[in-house]
């Protein structure tokens, strides 16, 4: 078994693979981007890795979500401010 091919990326069959605090921690390291690592997972955590009603398919671009938004995640009506 050799590495996934493209053509896999666009399998529905593939499965999502939580990624763990080390390796969210290890490519905003490589990125440069001082996301809080915990704070990323916490939150994808807390929402069954979904964004919006969609399951979430690519951690790595959920990150570079977060750079471009200043590492906010969207708010949802009614929520409330946790940056302390």
């Amino acid at each position: 078994m050799g590495a996934p091919s493209f053509n896999d990326k666009n399998d529905k069959n593939v499965k999502f693979i939580k990624p763990t605090i080390n390796e969210i921690t290890d490519y905003c390291t490589e990125r440069n981007n001082n996301i809080n690592a915990e704070r990323f997972f916490d939150h994808y955590e807390a929402n069954g890795w979904m964004t919006g009603k969609n399951k979430l398919k690519d951690w790595k671009a959920a990150v570079r979500t977060w750079e471009k938004n200043q590492f906010k995640p969207a708010k949802k009506e009614g929520a409330y401010d946790t940056d302390f």
